[in-house]
């Protein structure tokens, strides 16, 4: 997935920078994404899991469905080749594509966007804690706090780890400006 989204990319967005790049790649290949085309692909009923997974609603947990789609992937590249493969991605991902075609570069990755915001003012990189976890185990819910050394700058919630520190990063985004930085977090 990895190499045929980037060669996509390169020869699509050939003037983009690295870190375009990077960000565009991530909107492709997120678990979120592929997750959602191994559902329009029926993928979770042919998944063998075990008692617990089944008991878990496994044949919906984004992580299984992506890993689904990675290795459908795999096998079409290993039966037809790179070519067989490329067409499967750029059919199966076709809508992300074209927005990135529209967008240019997604916006939606908060954490990097915060991170590079925090680099440039020489602070110290952002950390994401889970604070709290709930509800059963196939739907689990969690609350992240982004901190910048000491200093707790924002919290998110989400059905995944990754989507509350998403959500975090992105409050943090939206209140930066207005956050005093002092010298105390500055790195040294």
């Amino acid at each position: 997935m990895g190499f045929i989204t980037s060669e996509i990319l390169l020869s699509d967005f050939p003037n983009s920078s690295e870190g375009e790049l990077t960000k565009m790649k991530s909107f492709l290949v997120c678990t979120e994404c592929l997750a959602q085309q191994a559902h329009k692909l029926g993928l979770g009923d042919y998944l063998l899991l075990s008692r617990g997974e089944e008991k878990t609603m496994g044949r919906e947990k984004e992580s299984l469905l992506a890993n689904a789609f990675e290795a459908l992937t795999a096998a079409i590249y290993l039966d037809g080749g790179l070519e067989a493969a490329r067409i499967f991605v750029q059919n199966s991902l076709s809508d992300r594509f074209s927005r990135i075609k529209e967008l240019s570069v997604p916006g939606n990755d908060y954490k990097s966007s915060f991170q590079e915001y925090v680099q440039a003012q020489d602070l110290p990189l952002p950390t994401y804690t889970v604070a709290e976890e709930w509800g059963p185990q196939h739907r689990k819910h969690f609350l992240v706090e982004l901190r910048i050394g000491e200093v707790l700058i924002s919290t998110g919630r989400g059905k995944t780890k990754k989507e509350a520190q998403q959500e975090a990063a992105k409050r943090a985004c939206q209140i930066i400006h207005s956050i005093p930085f002092n010298d105390d977090i500055r790195q040294d």
